[in-house]
């Protein structure tokens, strides 16, 4: 079941850090091979949505990914470039 937290901080070049779960409790240990989306992205005080998994020390996140950012298709990716490039050329932003 997954749950949700804040990440307290994180060690990129180490690669690992600790999430506080929102429902309480122990930190949670997170590494970056655990990590779902870009390592770059994970920041002291970003939300968070993982698994808790018992560890070798302790509680341990898997499956750690961004919460609340929604996710698009290649075709809807598309069609927002479309028309931002149709809004640019309406107000005279681009050559056609």
């Amino acid at each position: 079941m997954a749950t949700t937290g804040k990440i307290l901080r994180f060690d990129e070049i180490r690669g690992y850090g600790f999430i506080a779960p929102d429902d309480g409790g122990e930190d949670v240990f997170m590494h970056a091979n655990d990590l779902r989306d870009n390592k770059h992205l994970f920041r002291p005080g970003i939300k968070v949505e993982f698994e808790v998994e018992d560890g070798e020390r302790g509680l341990k996140a898997a499956e750690v990914r961004l919460a609340g950012v929604p996710s698009l298709t290649a075709a809807q990716i598309t069609q927002v470039r479309r028309r931002l490039v149709e809004l640019a050329q309406a107000h005279n932003w681009v050559e056609s």
